[in-house]
């Protein structure tokens, strides 16, 4: 068990800010590089939502952040959690019992979905979330704010669920669980998010799987934008995108036996980056 699921105990429980600051493993020069970004104001943030973008991901060793983030310090502000420079998140993805929103990303389809109960533990801010991908490849997210950690999907949980996705809210039940560490990083000149998750961990019922050693990186933006300063320092580094959904790496961890032929090589990636680490 990781040291954040210890820190979460049962279902109900949430750590608090000095539990989870405990757990943010930087080393040294890693924290005075991330140091050395400025914090990023309500203002700014506000600017930076981007519910409706295009979303690349990117796969590398978690050993390279340093060669990934030193050359953009002065392009990006961070996002702080409390005085920490990574946030910390629980995420429940939802899926019917056939799991059609996996297998909709399994075959390719342009049009699909994901809903997700997402804890962003260091604010103690719970969201029912629906991303919807459209056939033009743009990214539309909506949420909805619920009781911190609530585990349970009310009346009007359910109906926002279908007013904004293809299924029957009452048709969805929780698929598996997540958990990693966050850093977000905020265009300063460009409308631009920089999301790297790290030690990912994925559970369901008794069975738990971990990532360690691999940073996700999402580039988030209103429409693709090779020149940024992000996508730049990635090239550089010999990263190309890719699909990295990290509710469909869930599943094939978790369910091996889960069809997945098209999807498998993700995970074969993420697993060679891991030991590269």
């Amino acid at each position: 068990m990781s040291s954040l699921a210890r820190h979460l105990g049962s279902e109900s429980a949430a750590p608090g800010s000095d539990a989870l600051a405990s757990l943010e493993r930087f080393t040294g020069t890693e924290s005075a590089l991330l140091a050395g970004f400025g914090s990023v104001g309500p203002e700014l943030l506000e600017s930076r939502h981007l519910m409706r973008r295009t979303d690349s991901k990117f796969m590398l060793p978690r050993s390279r952040l340093l060669e990934l983030l030193a050359p953009v310090q002065g392009d990006y502000g961070i996002l702080l959690a409390g005085q920490s420079h990574s946030a910390h998140y629980l995420t429940e993805y939802l899926d019917t019992r056939r799991f059609m929103f996996f297998h909709d990303h399994r075959r390719g389809r342009r049009v699909r979905y994901k809903v997700r109960r997402r804890h962003y533990l260091d604010r103690q801010l719970s969201y029912i979330e629906i991303k919807g991908k459209g056939a033009a490849g743009t990214t539309q997210k909506w949420r909805r704010e619920v009781p911190f950690m609530t585990h349970e999907l009310t009346a009007e949980d359910r109906a926002f669920i279908s007013s904004r996705s293809p299924v029957d809210g009452l048709a969805l039940v929780p698929a598996l669980t997540n958990t990693f560490r966050r850093i977000t990083l905020v265009g300063l000149a460009l409308p631009e998010r920089v999301t790297i998750d790290m030690d990912l961990e994925f559970c369901h019922a008794r069975s738990t799987e971990r990532l360690e050693g691999v940073l996700i990186v999402e580039v988030k933006q209103p429409r693709l934008l090779r020149t940024s300063p992000i996508v730049r320092s990635l090239t550089r580094l010999h990263t190309r995108p890719g699909s990295a959904s990290k509710y469909c790496v869930g599943m094939m961890l978790l369910h091996p036996q889960i069809e997945s032929n098209r999807l498998r090589p993700t995970l074969l990636q993420l697993e060679r980056l891991g030991r590269a680490a």
